[in-house]
């Protein structure tokens, strides 16, 4: 993979859990039913201790867009799926 922009970031996908509510009466069986797992795929931009952030746009101006930060205790699994190195 060549990398024009000059980043080397490795590219992962973050299983995760979502937090959701209701501010309404429903059925407990529909909200049983509720499946809040996302998969974000995107560029590894911070690795922290409570914490990663994701990135999934990068520019040749050096600009970054669509940032996620996911708390670690929401992570159910992070792949890596490019390391980040030319190959």
């Amino acid at each position: 993979m060549v990398n024009a922009y000059n980043y080397d970031w490795p590219i992962v996908e973050v299983e995760w859990i979502d937090s959701t509510g209701r501010a309404s009466w429903q059925p407990q069986e529909e909200w049983k039913l509720m499946n809040m797992s996302i998969r974000t795929t995107g560029y590894l931009f911070k690795d922290l201790s409570d914490r990663v952030v994701i990135i999934q746009s990068l520019s040749a101006l050096d600009l970054i867009d669509h940032q996620i930060s996911i708390p670690r205790v929401a992570i159910k699994s992070m792949v890596y799926l490019w390391n980040g190195e030319d190959a």
